[in-house]
């Protein structure tokens, strides 16, 4: 089987699950479970391509040599999709030669980590998926929850940068959300769309999308609707179809993740070193607190109006408050962004 083929085969795989309820799944594992391995970096198809081969890890043969691990013999390689440019001489309706060129696709091989024996890798924290109502918050101007007027769940609006709701479904809530964090990757068209545009059609299946897999992580399931909405903004019922339809836009549905989940993390950092800032500053308020009264009762008064006893009082406090306050900031450091 010549290598075109081999990547024909491969890229058949995928447009079938994409016609199925486990492609949301899927999009969520292989998100979550190449993180810190390379095919982090790799197109989300060729990570749904090693999702299909039972692995969340795999690579060359030099790759492996590497990292200390070695593949074991016999061992089967599987195959990744490798973008290629070709180019072609034709000759145009002047009857001048000119150099056209098209994408194609060949396979190139990669070996599982369960195929291999050797040294073992480093573990990576999965990340966290603290709530997302906040991350709205700061992208959006206002956020209304209102009655439906023509049978619309949700709304967002370049134009007033409003985020309107008229359910509490979670799915919407993403779905919305998906359409901003698309909207602020530059990916979506928002000036003078035509609703029956096949770019619009794209932007909602970026947005559906998006919303499975954020409804996944977070413990939610909306995809019961999903395979009508998909079919519908695809235009098919064709799986292959449709499956090919989302295929173009899956780099937007990684981009809009990427963005959402990063940004929220940044506001969950944030909000941690607030909260330790004002711990550290409570403790110092008791602490200087308590030195000031322990000061006081065993000071006799006349002792205690003397100008130079509270000029040391106060030095010690300063001397205690700075104590505190180192603290705080290696605490507070130690939060990476």
């Amino acid at each position: 089987m010549s290598s075109m083929q081999q990547a024909e085969e491969q890229l058949n795989k995928v447009v079938e699950i994409f016609s199925t309820k486990e492609f949301p799944n899927f999009v969520k594992k292989a998100y979550l479970e190449t993180e810190g391995k390379p095919s982090e970096n790799w197109s989300m198809t060729n990570q749904l391509i090693q999702m299909l081969s039972n692995t969340s890890d795999s690579r060359t043969f030099k790759a492996w040599q590497e990292v200390g691990r070695y593949v074991k013999k016999g061992s089967k390689a599987i195959y990744i999709l490798q973008p290629s440019v070709r180019k072609y001489k034709t000759t145009n309706e002047k009857n001048e030669e000119e150099e056209l060129s098209y994408m194609t696709f060949f396979a190139t091989p990669r070996f599982r980590i369960e195929d291999t024996d050797g040294k073992p890798l480093p573990t990576h924290e999965p990340k966290t998926r603290p709530p997302l109502m906040e991350l709205a918050e700061k992208w959006f101007d206002s956020i209304l929850y209102t009655g439906t007027s023509m049978g619309e769940h949700g709304s967002y609006s370049p134009s007033q940068n409003a985020l309107r709701l008229c359910t509490h479904d979670e799915g919407t809530f993403f779905h919305e959300l998906a359409h901003k964090a698309d909207d602020k990757n530059g990916n979506l068209e928002t000036k003078n769309i035509d609703q029956n545009s096949e770019a619009y059609a794209d932007g909602e299946l970026v947005a559906q999308l998006t919303s499975n897999v954020l409804a996944l992580l977070y413990g939610y399931d909306n995809t019961e609707y999903t395979g009508f909405y998909l079919s519908s903004w695809s235009k098919s019922k064709d799986p292959k179809k449709i499956g090919r339809k989302i295929m173009k836009v899956l780099t937007r549905v990684r981009q809009a993740l990427d963005l959402i989940l990063k940004e929220d993390e940044l506001i969950q950092k944030e909000k941690q070193r607030k909260s330790i800032t004002t711990m550290v500053e409570g403790q110092l308020i008791i602490v200087t607190e308590k030195e000031k009264q322990m000061w006081e009762k065993n000071t006799p008064k006349a002792l205690r109006e003397d100008p130079n006893w509270k000029i040391d009082f106060g030095t010690k406090l300063l001397s205690k408050a700075k104590k505190v306050k180192k603290v705080e900031k290696a605490i507070v450091g130690s939060i990476t962004v």
